[in-house]
Protein backbone atom coordinates (compact mmCIF):
# COMPACT_ATOMS: atom_id res chain seq x y z
CA UNK A 1 0.00 0.00 0.00
CA UNK A 2 1.36 3.34 -0.82
CA UNK A 3 -0.16 6.59 0.86
CA UNK A 4 1.56 9.00 -1.00
CA UNK A 5 3.91 9.23 2.40
CA UNK A 6 4.90 5.77 3.66
CA UNK A 7 5.03 2.77 1.89
CA UNK A 8 3.59 -0.52 3.74
CA UNK A 9 4.60 -3.86 1.96
CA UNK A 10 1.91 -6.64 2.17
CA UNK A 11 2.95 -9.24 5.32
CA UNK A 12 0.69 -12.11 6.88
CA UNK A 13 0.46 -11.83 10.81
CA UNK A 14 0.02 -14.16 12.65
CA UNK A 15 -1.69 -15.64 15.49
CA UNK A 16 -4.61 -13.21 14.47
CA UNK A 17 -6.33 -11.14 16.69
CA UNK A 18 -9.65 -12.53 18.11
CA UNK A 19 -11.46 -9.15 18.08
CA UNK A 20 -10.29 -5.76 16.35
CA UNK A 21 -7.48 -4.21 18.41
CA UNK A 22 -8.52 -0.58 19.78
CA UNK A 23 -6.58 1.87 18.31
CA UNK A 24 -6.19 4.81 21.39
CA UNK A 25 -4.42 8.55 20.50
CA UNK A 26 -3.02 11.02 22.44
CA UNK A 27 -3.34 14.88 21.94
CA UNK A 28 -4.70 18.08 23.77
CA UNK A 29 -5.54 19.98 21.25
CA UNK A 30 -8.82 20.76 18.64
CA UNK A 31 -6.80 18.69 15.72
CA UNK A 32 -5.72 15.83 17.96
CA UNK A 33 -9.50 15.80 19.25
CA UNK A 34 -11.04 15.72 15.55
CA UNK A 35 -8.57 12.92 15.01
CA UNK A 36 -9.62 11.22 17.52
CA UNK A 37 -13.78 11.95 17.35
CA UNK A 38 -12.97 10.52 13.80
CA UNK A 39 -10.76 7.87 14.04
CA UNK A 40 -9.95 6.47 16.76
CA UNK A 41 -11.27 4.29 19.34
CA UNK A 42 -10.37 6.65 22.56
CA UNK A 43 -8.47 9.00 23.90
CA UNK A 44 -4.71 8.47 26.32
CA UNK A 45 -4.46 11.65 28.07
CA UNK A 46 -1.81 12.67 30.98
CA UNK A 47 -0.22 15.43 32.34
CA UNK A 48 -3.80 16.97 32.53
CA UNK A 49 -6.15 17.78 35.65
CA UNK A 50 -9.49 15.75 35.94
CA UNK A 51 -11.64 19.14 34.94
CA UNK A 52 -9.37 19.77 32.11
CA UNK A 53 -9.77 15.63 31.16
CA UNK A 54 -13.14 15.32 31.29
CA UNK A 55 -13.96 18.57 29.15
CA UNK A 56 -11.61 17.40 26.33
CA UNK A 57 -13.63 13.94 26.62
CA UNK A 58 -16.79 16.17 25.82
CA UNK A 59 -15.60 17.45 23.78
CA UNK A 60 -14.11 14.74 21.67
CA UNK A 61 -17.30 12.37 22.27
CA UNK A 62 -19.06 15.83 21.02
CA UNK A 63 -17.07 16.13 17.92
CA UNK A 64 -17.80 11.85 17.52
CA UNK A 65 -21.35 12.67 17.04
CA UNK A 66 -20.92 15.27 14.70
CA UNK A 67 -18.40 12.65 12.38
CA UNK A 68 -21.67 10.91 12.94
CA UNK A 69 -20.51 8.09 15.54
CA UNK A 70 -21.92 6.96 18.63
CA UNK A 71 -19.99 9.42 21.12
CA UNK A 72 -20.39 6.52 24.06
CA UNK A 73 -18.24 4.46 21.46
CA UNK A 74 -15.05 7.10 22.48
CA UNK A 75 -13.68 5.43 25.07
CA UNK A 76 -10.67 7.07 27.28
CA UNK A 77 -7.81 5.51 29.25
CA UNK A 78 -6.00 8.57 31.53
CA UNK A 79 -2.39 7.54 32.43
CA UNK A 80 -1.20 8.60 36.19
CA UNK A 81 2.95 9.17 35.95
CA UNK A 82 3.74 9.63 40.10
CA UNK A 83 7.09 11.81 40.64
CA UNK A 84 7.01 11.73 44.17
CA UNK A 85 6.26 9.65 47.29
CA UNK A 86 3.29 9.31 47.96
CA UNK A 87 2.67 11.73 50.64
CA UNK A 88 0.36 14.10 51.99
CA UNK A 89 0.22 17.44 50.74
CA UNK A 90 -1.56 20.47 51.57
CA UNK A 91 -4.37 21.01 49.37
CA UNK A 92 -3.79 24.97 48.95
CA UNK A 93 -0.40 23.67 47.58
CA UNK A 94 -1.22 20.31 45.75
CA UNK A 95 -1.06 19.78 41.96
CA UNK A 96 -3.83 17.59 40.18
CA UNK A 97 -2.45 13.66 40.80
CA UNK A 98 0.24 14.41 43.86
CA UNK A 99 0.09 13.99 47.09
CA UNK A 100 -1.10 10.70 49.26
CA UNK A 101 -2.69 7.70 48.21
CA UNK A 102 -5.92 9.11 49.58
CA UNK A 103 -5.92 12.51 47.89
CA UNK A 104 -4.65 10.40 44.79
CA UNK A 105 -7.29 8.04 44.92
CA UNK A 106 -10.20 11.10 44.88
CA UNK A 107 -8.44 12.45 41.50
CA UNK A 108 -8.84 9.24 40.22
CA UNK A 109 -12.59 8.75 41.53
CA UNK A 110 -13.06 12.39 39.92
CA UNK A 111 -11.73 10.99 36.84
CA UNK A 112 -14.17 7.71 37.17
CA UNK A 113 -17.48 9.53 38.07
CA UNK A 114 -17.01 11.86 34.72
CA UNK A 115 -17.08 8.78 32.26
CA UNK A 116 -12.94 7.95 32.27
CA UNK A 117 -12.97 4.26 31.57
CA UNK A 118 -9.49 2.91 32.95
CA UNK A 119 -6.64 5.11 35.24
CA UNK A 120 -3.26 3.25 35.30
CA UNK A 121 -0.45 4.43 37.65
CA UNK A 122 3.07 4.45 36.96
CA UNK A 123 6.25 5.00 39.18
CA UNK A 124 8.74 5.97 37.25
CA UNK A 125 10.84 7.91 39.82
CA UNK A 126 9.29 6.82 43.03
CA UNK A 127 10.35 3.74 43.99
CA UNK A 128 13.86 2.09 44.35
CA UNK A 129 12.74 -1.53 43.55
CA UNK A 130 10.38 -3.72 42.66
CA UNK A 131 8.76 -4.36 45.97
CA UNK A 132 8.70 -0.62 46.81
CA UNK A 133 6.70 -0.52 43.54
CA UNK A 134 4.35 -3.00 44.45
CA UNK A 135 3.76 -1.72 47.85
CA UNK A 136 3.63 1.84 46.60
CA UNK A 137 0.68 0.60 43.94
CA UNK A 138 -0.80 -1.42 46.06
CA UNK A 139 -1.39 1.15 49.16
CA UNK A 140 -2.64 3.56 45.76
CA UNK A 141 -5.01 0.44 44.95
CA UNK A 142 -6.67 0.02 48.51
CA UNK A 143 -6.88 3.80 48.73
CA UNK A 144 -8.85 4.14 44.99
CA UNK A 145 -11.18 0.85 45.99
CA UNK A 146 -12.12 2.94 49.83
CA UNK A 147 -12.65 6.28 47.68
CA UNK A 148 -14.82 4.23 44.47
CA UNK A 149 -16.73 2.01 46.49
Amino acid sequence: MDTGRYRIDPADVNPKSARPIPVYLAGSNRTAFRRIARRADGWLPTGISAAETLAGLAQIRRMAEEEGRDPAQIRCVYQVSLYALLAEVAEGDRKPFTGSARQLAADIAELAEGGVDHVYATLPYVVRDRNEYYDRLAELHAAVRATTE
